[in-house]
């Protein structure tokens, strides 16, 4: 990637919405296939992808919950 930018895919084959986590980081796509470029390293990439992936676990087992 141009600038040292990390492209990050996801992918969900479930009903775990990826593209939220995608639109918290300047991206976009669908509820199954979304994906964003990081600026960050490697290390601090996964680790903000990890606390996106927890956070919106959470809110998708609540709506499940109501």
């Amino acid at each position: 990637m141009p600038n040292g930018a990390i492209k990050v895919s996801l992918r969900s084959k479930d009903a775990f919405g990826v593209d939220e986590i995608a639109v918290r980081f300047g991206g976009g796509g669908h509820r199954n296939a979304a994906g964003y470029n990081s600026y960050e390293d490697i290390d601090k990439t996964v680790e903000l992808l990890r606390n996106a992936i927890k956070d919106v676990g959470k809110s998708e087992s609540e709506r499940f919950r109501t």
